[in-house]
């Protein structure tokens, strides 16, 4: 079927991620298949403003907003059909029904422009028995069974996946009529199903019921048209001969919005990189963010209230009897950042740090070359020991000079860690940041030498961590999902914001001077943070060493008289080593993953971005 001869539909809703799958929809509709956003309608539920769908009427896509139907969330896709009277359409015209969980990866293709199509559901849901007793209810022959998309039970020929419909022009207002009619008879019988779960497939039971009573022919399209990406099973209708058209990810969107699945097949993994091309840019920021913030909203404390350990009590009457409360500041790195040098700086001014109304609290570390920070925090943190979490903070408080004001907590590990914290912890921390005038810091580096400089950093590391110690390449490092959260920098700033509350977060820009910088911004600026202590990062003869020995489980004592010897060999080749550096393919792999958090943290926090990117590659 020509392109112009299809008109694509969409429903949009509030829901966080809606309008950024939205516009990847639009635009691999347009890439791919060639369909162009003037052939798209979005219809919208009226409680989305109307200013948030604008920027696809600028594209050229039609809106029209509509009224939430039965449900007011699955059955909504109800509402489309009439679409049809007012643009005129008329035969050969189809229309496409989408879910906004669809992405383009090839031309699309309709087997036959006359009837109704749609994909087989994957699995019997409902159950046929099910099925059976809502359609001789509702007084509808029953269609022939056939087999599930994934081999696991029977179904009815007409019960389709709802992600992607087609129906020609010339048969929509009877199908949408009939569908409308039966969704309706279903919504006021509940019992016909067997539980509430079911009650989510009113609107694919209603199409199917609409198809029979109405006689309308349909035909099946192949999963090469609705490709389900959430699952781990090859669907039987794959016609491994032809591309892959569309893909149906679900919720099977990474931290940075590109499409993943389990399924690491030719075919899959093909589709999934043509789509991914246009995931890379988004054509509002604004869509991303609304992804972002949506990703960040993780449940704390499901009901709310503080954690339940006595600590709460004890910080709760030092408040109330205290004469003054601090504020509570803690410099969360990131890794590789400079963070050690300012460390021992911190630790080594103490006295003049007082002076500055600066309490740096003791950090129990062990003695050099280790960096003196608050390591124990994360250690409890880790364990979800909101108990000894609390307590530490109240330690503090209870130690804290009487001239100062200010308590600073270092370590980089609330960054490095933040998202292996349990519920239990974080809900201390909110408490805290309750309670508290809480301040974060945070240093960015730019963000393909950071990913360089922190893998090098996980491949010394002990070998106690998926991605500790172990022999991978940075491009199969980077294949991990732990290891990518930590190129996440706007999903840790937004994940702080809706994890703490309101809470001060203050970003830097890594450079050479950045210990001094922070220093000058909490008021001790007559210190001067030098550089001379950083942790060195391997070079690369050293790095095939070190990865050459993480073949090995050895005892943690042999392993670091191991390393010591590696960095002493080091240090006597000298300037003749090489640094790591990743190739252009690398490099540009990283920049593609995170260009659109780039953005949208220029927006949100510019000083971040400040640092200028050396020649890596």
């Amino acid at each position: 079927m020509p392109p112009d001869d299809i008109w694509v539909s969409i429903v949009v809703d509030n829901v966080d991620d809606h309008l950024y799958k939205t516009d990847l929809l639009v635009r691999t509709l347009d890439r791919h298949a060639s369909i162009a956003p003037g052939q798209v309608v979005i219809h919208y539920v009226n409680r989305l403003p109307e200013a948030a769908v604008a920027p696809f009427a600028r594209m050229g896509c039609k809106t029209r907003k509509i009224e939430p139907f039965l449900d007011g969330k699955y059955c909504n896709k109800l509402q489309q059909l009439s679409i049809v009277d007012e643009l005129g359409l008329s035969e050969p015209a189809g229309l496409l029904l989408l879910d906004v969980d669809i992405a383009v990866a090839a031309p699309l293709v309709i087997p036959d422009r006359d009837r109704v199509a749609g994909k087989i559901v994957d699995g019997p849901s409902p159950p046929i028995h099910v099925l059976t007793r809502i359609f001789e209810a509702a007084a509808v022959a029953l269609p022939e069974q056939f087999q599930c998309d994934w081999n696991i039970g029977t179904t009815f020929a007409s019960n389709f996946n709802g992600g992607v419909l087609y129906i020609p022009a010339r048969h929509a207002d009877a199908i949408g009529k009939s569908w409308k009619c039966f969704a309706s008879f279903l919504f006021e019988n509940p019992s016909l199903f067997e539980n509430d779960q079911q009650l989510r497939h009113i609107d694919q039971v209603s199409f199917a019921l609409a198809i029979g009573s109405t006689g309308t022919a349909y035909s099946h399209l192949p999963a090469n048209s609705n490709f389900p990406t959430h699952g781990n099973t090859m669907p039987r209708t794959l016609d491994a001969r032809s591309r892959i058209q569309m893909l149906h990810y679900h919720g099977e969107l990474d931290d940075f919005g590109f499409l993943r699945s389990a399924l690491k097949v030719d075919a899959v993994q093909t589709a999934l990189s043509v789509a991914n091309e246009c995931a890379v840019t988004c054509s509002n920021i604004h869509f991303y963010e609304r992804f972002k913030i949506g990703r960040a909203r993780r449940p704390i404390c499901r009901d709310g209230r503080h954690p339940k350990v006595p600590v709460v009590r004890d910080i709760l009457d030092w408040l109330e009897n205290a004469e003054r409360h601090p504020k509570l500041v803690f410099h969360a790195g990131t890794p590789k950042t400079g963070t050690t040098a300012l460390q021992f700086c911190l630790e080594e001014n103490k006295t003049r740090l007082a002076q500055s109304g600066i309490y740096y609290p003791h950090t129990r570390h062990a003695p050099p070359p280790r960096a003196p920070k608050h390591n124990f925090l994360v250690e409890q943190m880790m364990a979800g020991d909101a108990q000894g979490l609390g307590t530490s903070v109240l330690s503090a408080l209870r130690a804290m000079p009487s001239n100062t004001n200010l308590i600073l907590f270092s370590t980089e590990g609330l960054f490095n860690h933040w998202w292996d914290f349990p519920a239990e912890s974080r809900s201390m921390l909110r408490f805290v940041a309750s309670n508290f005038r809480l301040e974060v810091l945070i240093c960015f580096r730019n963000v393909v030498e950071f990913a360089v400089s922190f893998y090098l950093q996980n491949i010394r590391n002990p070998q106690v961590h998926p991605c500790y110690g172990r022999d991978l390449s940075l491009g199969e490092m980077l294949e991990d999902e732990w290891f990518r959260r930590h190129l996440d920098y706007v999903g840790f700033l937004m994940e702080v914001r809706h994890s703490l509350g309101d809470v001060t977060i203050r970003t830097f820009s890594y450079s050479d001077t950045v210990g001094t910088e922070i220093l000058t911004y909490l008021g001790a600026g007559d210190l001067e943070c030098g550089g001379e202590r950083h942790n060195e990062s391997l070079h690369r003869q050293g790095l095939e060493i070190v990865q050459i020995i993480n073949r090995y489980r050895l005892e943690p004592r042999i392993r670091d008289e191991i390393l010591s010897r590696i960095h002493e060999i080091e240090v006597m080749f000298g300037e003749l080593l090489e640094s790591y550096r990743p190739s252009a393919e690398l490099a540009g792999l990283i920049r593609r993953l995170t260009e659109k958090n780039q953005l949208l943290l220029a927006q949100l926090y510019p000083d971040s971005l400040s640092f200028r990117e050396k020649s890596l590659a």
